[in-house]
């Protein structure tokens, strides 16, 4: 929506969601969704866990530790609904 290519982004990101966070402020998406500090903040404690795929195939020794550095899920889910319900019009008429 911001003349990036999907593949593109893709390439330059790949798993690493909060430096693509930082890029959405750079492209002024907040004005399509504005996200709270905290639901920013819970993204970026997440992306660790994100990029070594824990989400999927957790690990022994993170669930043994209970997961120390684990990410709000509740900020989350609501940052994950703002995203679809916010982008979604724009998404579909830029397919």
């Amino acid at each position: 929506m911001k003349g990036e290519k999907l593949n593109s982004l893709r390439k330059r990101f790949s798993h690493r969601i909060a430096e693509l966070l930082d890029e959405t402020e750079k492209l002024k998406l907040e004005e399509l969704v504005k996200l709270t500090d905290e639901e920013r903040a819970e993204i970026k404690k997440a992306a660790d866990y994100y990029a070594r795929k824990v989400f999927e195939y957790p690990f022994v020794f993170e669930a043994a530790r209970a997961y120390p550095g684990d990410p709000n899920t509740c900020h989350l889910l609501s940052a994950a609904e703002k995203l679809v319900d916010g982008m979604y019009q724009s998404c579909m008429a830029a397919a």
